[in-house]
């Protein structure tokens, strides 16, 4: 769990952090590269949390943001497993 998250976003960490390390695991194939990303991701949704609307579900926009970063390292470094030097 990303550490100077306040309260109400630990909550939200609690509740999807086994599914967006599930999603980014499959999708890096790389566990450690995936935990990094996981944090980054919640860490970046904290901080644009004031973009999210709410008329759409909460899941939908963070995984989004999984993806986005996730699209990212593949992008920097492409191959079987994403392990950064």
């Amino acid at each position: 769990m990303p550490k100077g998250l306040p309260g109400p976003s630990r909550g939200l960490v609690r509740r999807f952090d086994q599914q967006v390390l599930r999603f980014l695991d499959t999708m890096v194939n790389n566990r450690q590269d995936a935990e990094d990303l996981a944090q980054d991701t919640f860490v970046k949704a904290y901080k644009n949390i004031h973009r999210f609307n709410p008329e759409y579900k909460f899941a939908t926009w963070l995984f989004y943001h999984c993806q986005t970063h996730g699209n990212e390292l593949l992008l920097r470094f492409p191959s079987d497993t994403c392990q950064r030097p």
